[in-house]
């Protein structure tokens, strides 16, 4: 790719760095698919945005600075990064026990004895499955039937008499 030693050395020093990265996306994307399992990923939006604001906002301050190294910009992606992992489990963990806290009084709800089955259900009164409908009328082809070939083409294929 390159022999010049510098650009080697920036590249070796960032493959370090962001490296780190990983670790912390990877709980990142979990956690976001948890919120959309449990069908709420405003949760998701708002930890992502916090990323916006914790890297993108003062690497843009920074910017105009003397002394700002890309060392520095890539220590501030993993910080911010693993901030929006800690930012998305503890809104997961909060999701998390609001669901559940649902559950548990879902579960704690007296339950109602079930209602006795209809005769036209698929058990009759005597214990034995019924037919449906479907099965007890006559079958009707899905498709006309086809015309003879010698017929579709016009020609008169009946016997005078």
């Amino acid at each position: 790719f390159t022999s010049d030693a510098q650009a080697l050395a920036y590249a070796a020093d960032y493959l370090h760095i962001a490296s780190w990265n990983f670790v912390a996306s990877g709980v990142i994307f979990t956690s976001s698919s948890m919120f959309q399992g449990l069908g709420d990923t405003r949760p998701s939006l708002l930890a992502s945005g916090s990323r916006f604001f914790t890297f993108a906002a003062p690497a843009l301050y920074l910017a105009g600075r003397p002394g700002l190294t890309l060392h520095t910009v890539w220590l501030m992606s993993v910080a911010s990064v693993y901030l929006q992992m800690c930012i998305s489990l503890f809104m997961l963990r909060l999701q998390l026990r609001k669901k559940l806290k649902d559950l548990k009084s879902i579960e704690a709800a007296p339950v109602a004895a079930p209602a006795p089955a209809h005769p036209t259900s698929s058990t009759a009164a005597a214990g034995r499955p019924t037919r449906s409908p479907s099965r007890d009328s006559p079958r009707t082809p899905s498709a006309p039937v086809r015309a003879a070939p010698a017929a579709a083409a016009g020609v008169n294929t009946r016997r005078s008499a």
